[in-house]
């Protein structure tokens, strides 16, 4: 978690990933496949960094946001973040995206660069977790048979 919350970048967490899997006994065919599709698939912390920085810009404009407007932004989030790249600051042009996605005006992206840094921490550990965790379920599911 080190890795992710130093380096912001997804792909960066891979080989430590795999590392982690190891030591938890999960086998090489295993982890050597859902790791690196995990970490370009698996972007729990994007969808909801999303979803939140939404509301956060709307709410600093003081626009109103409708229950029709919050499934919009959670269902875009949701196909922006299969789509994003592991890079680090690669989160801030899928806001730039959502906001325009509602018109709200692309200066509030400016505000949330300022902090965007230490979002970006915090979601891509959060993204890593998420790879290892299913990775360990498909592991635990595999030994079953």
């Amino acid at each position: 978690m080190i890795t992710a919350l130093g380096t912001s970048s997804s792909l960066a967490c891979v080989p430590v990933g795999i590392e982690c899997a190891d030591s938890m006994n999960v086998p090489k065919s295993i982890s050597g496949f859902t790791i690196p599709l995990g970490s370009q698939v698996n972007k729990d912390g994007n969808g909801m960094m999303l979803a939140i920085t939404f509301l956060f810009a709307a709410q600093a404009i003081g626009a109103p946001v409708t229950m029709d407007m919050l499934i919009k932004a959670i269902l875009i989030s949701l196909i922006l973040t299969t789509g994003a790249g592991g890079v680090p600051g690669g989160g801030i042009v899928t806001i730039a995206i959502v906001i325009d996605a509602f018109g709200l005006p692309l200066e509030v992206v400016g505000i949330i660069s300022g902090i965007f840094a230490l979002i970006d921490m915090v979601y891509t550990m959060m993204n890593c977790l998420g790879d290892l965790v299913g990775t360990y379920i498909v592991a635990h599911l595999e030994s079953k048979d």
